[in-house]
């Protein structure tokens, strides 16, 4: 696949190949070895959870909490996939017009919270039937964890865009490292205690929390140094989309307490602290 790609590449858009030196390399590497182990740490904290989940909990819960975060990453992955894509073009634009980039940065902002906040709704209201079809009824306990990771889809979505395209993008290797950090050490301190008490809701809070850091550290980070990632308009977007997930949620007959949990959810990790982010921005 790689060879025909490249000579797709080579044929159709006339690029021209050559070789780098090792030194162009070894510098490369030096430069960005932050970001290598920052990817590391993040990688070895995320995937020792099942086994961190193993030394308390039976396998049975292993398999349950494993099943919930595979239906999980599996739509992240594709949303993933436009932050992939946009990247080097948003790079291009903090390189030649940063005002320009700013604003790319901004719609990229409104884009995946209105991508991503129907697609975690969704998952909240149809958690049961969700894991019905996909895992199938053996695994009902794997319903309350799909819906707290469910999270995750907002989560990873957006920090992947904070950190990767608003700071490494405007060079900021420094803050994208101490954002992910956060999260690391958040879940360095919960995922034992969490997982010992509660098994495989432990270590899905354990996510949860963790990303959750990160994406506190990533609107501090982002505001410290005066870069406002979203605006008016699209908080104003974001709430009524929240909305309208409410009011169909309503129409599909779910209950009030799950309305409120829902609701309670969006208004703590997303709409609040960005209102109160950027009134202080405009304050100053």
């Amino acid at each position: 696949i790689g060879i025909v790609a490249l000579s797709v590449i080579r044929s159709s858009f006339k690029i021209d190949f050559f070789f780098f030196f090792f030194k162009v390399i070894t510098q490369t590497l030096k430069e960005n070895v932050s970001i290598f182990l920052s990817d590391v740490y993040v990688n070895v904290y995320t995937e020792s959870y099942p086994v961190i989940l193993s030394m308390f909990a039976s396998y049975a819960d292993v398999g349950f909490f494993s099943g919930a975060q595979k239906i999980v990453f599996a739509w992240v992955g594709l949303q993933n996939m436009v932050i992939t894509a946009t990247y080097p073009h948003l790079s291009r634009l903090m390189h030649e017009n940063r005002d320009s980039g700013i604003m790319f940065l901004q719609k990229m902002s409104g884009l995946c919270f209105m991508i991503s906040i129907p697609a975690t709704t969704f998952a909240l209201i149809f958690a049961p039937q969700i894991v019905l079809i996909l895992l199938g009824q053996g695994f009902v306990k794997s319903i309350l964890i799909l819906k707290l990771l469910s999270l995750l889809i907002i989560l990873i979505t957006v920090n992947g865009h904070l950190t990767f395209q608003g700071m490494l993008t405007l060079n900021n290797k420094q803050n994208f490292n101490i954002a992910r950090l956060a999260g690391g050490i958040i879940a360095a301190i919960t995922v034992f205690p969490l997982t010992y008490l509660y098994k495989d809701i432990g270590v899905a809070c354990t996510y949860v929390l963790s990303e959750i850091a990160v994406f506190s550290a990533s609107c501090y980070l982002l505001n410290k140094e005066k870069i406002q990632f979203i605006t008016d308009i699209q908080i104003k977007q974001i709430a009524l989309i929240i909305l309208i997930s409410l009011i169909l949620a309503l129409v599909l007959f779910i209950s009030i307490k799950n309305i409120i949990f829902i609701m309670v959810i969006y208004s703590v990790m997303i709409v609040i602290p960005i209102f109160k982010m950027m009134q202080k921005n405009y304050d100053q």
